[in-house]
């Protein structure tokens, strides 16, 4: 009994032996570390630098820079600015036609540029760079006229225009019953800054103007059909009623060279003294009361003061 006792506990001592070391590497296994230590260097030992990194061009700081700013900085040309483009080659060509001898050709020339110089006036991108391309266009061909240019048959000189209403101030018409009725009746249903007035002088002068006086009319509307988007703009940024475009076909029919017998002068019909009050000036080469848009501007402005 003794032996087969001391057997089984030796069989029993084997067991848990054997699972305690079992057990061992098991707890040791979970126990390491995953990183391994890092080992320290002996001092006496250089620690070597990191490898340079392949070359980026992405990262690169000598890489240009996009010049963005410049694309910023380009203008949309505007209609207006594609005119000053083609007066600019009509003055040219007229140069190079006066030099050649023909001087009918240059005429043209001169004015086509000129003419698209007033139509350019509209909505230039660089206002003040505008106006001093027109003042060096007038004044290259002012040059051209008094070194023996000459002016064309049909070229506008300054000369006296009768105002439209200087022969009918004095007279009378017939009124139309008719008429008044209508005149009425346009007259309602027009916006009008101004205040629209229908008696028998208005009616008057309206008989007259769709009668005997029609051609005078229908004249001065064609001329100001040139000037009008000039002076309705500027009437505008002056805060002046669009209507009195007008007082232009009153004052000189649109004529810009217009010359009274008083020596108003130009579109609005200013004297010396008050053309200078207004800032235009009067040289023995040139005349701003002249100048459709400088003599548009100081009108506007006087009509608000008065």
């Amino acid at each position: 009994m003794i032996d087969r006792s001391h057997g089984l506990l030796l069989v029993n001592i084997t067991l848990l032996l054997t699972v305690a070391g079992c057990a061992v590497p098991k707890q040791a296994r979970f126990q390491m570390r995953f990183v391994p230590p890092a080992s320290t260097p002996p001092a006496d030992v250089a620690i070597a630098d990191p490898p340079p990194l392949p070359p980026n061009i992405y990262l690169n700081s000598d890489m240009p820079s996009i010049g963005f700013d410049q694309y910023r900085m380009i203008r949309v040309p505007t209609p207006s600015d594609m005119l000053i483009v083609r007066a600019e080659a009509a003055y040219q060509k007229g140069k190079r036609s006066y030099q050649t001898g023909d001087k009918e050709k240059a005429r043209k020339q001169f004015d086509q540029a000129v003419d698209l110089l007033f139509q350019a006036s509209e909505n230039p991108s660089d206002r003040s760079a505008f106006e001093r391309r027109f003042e060096e266009t007038v004044d290259g061909i002012s040059r051209y006229d008094l070194a023996g240019l000459g002016p064309a048959v049909n070229v506008e000189l300054p000369r006296f225009e009768k105002s439209p209403l200087e022969d009918i101030l004095e007279m009378t018409f017939p009124v139309d019953p008719k008429l008044k009725t209508k005149v009425r009746g346009e007259a309602l249903a027009t916006v009008s800054q101004l205040p629209l007035a229908v008696n028998d002088s208005v009616l008057g002068f309206i008989q007259f103007f769709s009668g005997r006086g029609r051609k005078t009319m229908i004249a001065g509307m064609q001329r100001a059909g040139k000037y009008r988007p000039l002076i309705l703009r500027i009437l505008d940024e002056e805060g002046v009623p669009p209507e009195l475009i007008y007082l232009a076909q009153a004052e000189s029919g649109f004529f810009p060279r217009a010359v009274s017998h008083k020596a108003a002068t130009g579109m609005w019909q200013f004297v010396q003294f008050r053309g200078r009050q207004y800032r235009l000036m009067q040289t023995p080469y040139s005349d701003d009361r002249l100048e459709p848009e400088k003599a548009t501007r100081s009108a506007a402005r006087h009509l608000l003061d008065l």
